[in-house]
C-alpha cells in the first residue's frame, strides 16, 4: 500500500512540473528561434477593426467575406507579406493578389470583402514573403485551404 502512495505522488510532481513548464507560450510559437515563421494563423469570417481574425472557419457562403491574419516572425527589415487568392478548380488559376509593408511585430491582415463573384468551389490562399534584399524571390510561408458553397 506504501509504494502506490509513492507512486501516486511521483505521478502528481511529474505532471504538475510537466504542466508548468512553458505554460506560458502560445501554440505553435517558437520564442527562441531566430528562423524566419509564421506564427498565430487564423482564417474566418469575421475581423475586427485591427484586422485579426475573429471567427474561425473554412466554409464560406457566395458573397461573404474571408479574412485571413498572423504573423511573420523574425522577417527582415523592409519586407512585405503577399496573399495570393487561387481557385483549385481552375488549377490553381490566381484570383487576386495583395502585398502589404509587414510592421517591426510581423502582424498582417488581409481580406476579400465580398465573394459574390467568386463561382462556388474549392480555394488556397498563399501566404508569401518578400525580401528586398532579394529582388523576386518569394519565400512561402505556407498555404490555407477553404470553400466557397453556393449563395443562400
Amino acid at each position: 500500500m506504501r509504494s502506490r502512495a509513492v507512486l501516486c505522488v511521483a505521478i502528481g510532481v511529474l505532471f504538475y512540473v510537466g504542466c508548468s513548464r512553458g505554460g506560458s507560450e502560445a501554440a505553435g510559437t517558437r520564442p527562441r528561434s531566430k528562423d524566419l515563421y509564421e506564427d498565430a494563423f487564423r482564417l474566418g469570417g469575421t475581423a475586427s477593426a485591427d484586422g485579426h481574425v475573429t471567427t474561425e472557419k473554412s466554409v464560406f457562403n457566395q458573397g461573404e467575406g474571408v479574412y485571413v491574419s498572423f504573423i511573420v516572425q523574425n522577417a527582415p527589415a523592409g519586407a512585405k507579406a503577399r496573399a495570393v487568392w487561387t481557385s483549385l478548380a481552375k488549377g490553381g488559376a490566381k484570383i487576386s493578389e495583395e502585398e502589404k509593408p509587414l510592421p517591426k511585430d510581423g502582424f498582417v491582415a488581409f481580406s476579400v470583402a465580398d465573394t459574390s463573384q467568386w463561382e462556388p468551389g474549392d480555394y488556397r490562399l498563399l501566404k508569401q514573403l518578400i525580401d528586398p534584399a532579394r529582388p523576386g524571390v518569394q519565400t512561402n510561408l505556407g498555404s490555407a485551404d477553404f470553400k466557397i458553397l453556393p449563395r443562400r
